[in-house]
């Protein structure tokens, strides 16, 4: 902290201005949060509408699974995917792609959405509150230097108020 009586006004302005780019990565990243937040509540929707598609497409797709499973399980030749079952079952083999492709999409908006919420997280319990911190402390260091800066002078009012009336004893002294 600096206290030195002697610290020249550039020191303050120094302060101020170390003060002020905290204060601004302190809005900066409490915008960055809001944004995240936006981003994250997106990202929740999506994978709710991504869960409801794939909720969709299998129960399009069960009924047309079990019908497959019983023609084609009684050929004794059952594998769901393979290239006989697919020229068997074009309807099933479309809804089964259907299927994946929204397994798929609903994984990656949950993998979205726990990013998101790691970041979110990571800002609100770490960055901006060191960060809220480090502005709290230069404030306090700004305050104290003006503190100090203030007694200086009033010492020296206060030592050049005592010389003058010491000269001015002297002064009626010698009269």
């Amino acid at each position: 902290m600096t206290t030195s009586a002697d610290t020249t006004p550039i020191t303050e302005a120094a302060l101020e201005g170390e003060l002020e780019i905290l204060r601004d990565e302190v809005a900066i990243t409490e915008r960055q949060l809001a944004d995240m937040r936006a981003q994250r509540e997106a990202a929740r929707q999506a994978e709710h509408e991504a869960g409801e598609a794939e909720r969709a497409a299998a129960a399009t797709y069960m009924p047309l699974m079990v019908a497959t499973k019983q023609d084609h399980g009684q050929a004794g030749i059952f594998a769901i995917g393979d290239s006989s079952w697919r020229m068997s079952f074009p309807q099933a083999a479309q809804a089964w792609g259907e299927l994946q492709a929204c397994r798929e999409a609903s994984q990656k908006a949950a993998a979205r959405t726990d990013m998101l919420h790691r970041a979110v997280r990571d800002i609100e319990s770490r960055k901006l509150p060191g960060l809220q911190t480090a502005a709290f402390d230069k404030q306090q260091e700004l305050a104290a230097f003006r503190t100090a800066q203030q007694q200086a002078i009033e010492h020296r009012e206060s030592r050049l108020k005592a010389s003058l009336d010491d000269f001015r004893r002297r002064l009626k002294g010698k009269a």
